[in-house]
This record gives C-alpha cells, sequence and structure tokens, in this order.
C-alpha cells in the first residue's frame, strides 16, 4: 500500500495474461480497501493534470 494514497483496493489475483508486449493483465477479486485520508472530489490526480497521456 501506498502511504500517500488516499484511498486503496486489496485484490487476489484470479489471473494474469500475457499480451506479448511489455504489459501483462492482472484479473482480480477485490477483497478489501479503504480509505486514508478523506478528500474532496475536486483533489483528484487525473492524467492530464500530471501531463502524462497513453494516446497515440
Amino acid at each position: 500500500m501506498l502511504a500517500a494514497a488516499a484511498a486503496y483496493l486489496e485484490c487476489k489475483v484470479m489471473k494474469m495474461v500475457d499480451v506479448g508486449g511489455d504489459h501483462d493483465i492482472l484479473a482480480g477479486e477485490v477483497i478489501g480497501g479503504g480509505i486514508n485520508k478523506e478528500r474532496d472530489v475536486t483533489d483528484t490526480l487525473t492524467l492530464p493534470h500530471i501531463g502524462w497521456s497513453y494516446a497515440g
């Protein structure tokens, strides 16, 4: 768990799929979770805010 995370999900890995690239796909069953820090929805950090993009 990341100490600075606002929330977390704990998952049991159900399946791992090697798709032949530099990423694998994991399918999991959520078995727990919680909120570390109460925040307002406007505090959400998104990819555009940090300058990342997964598009071409």
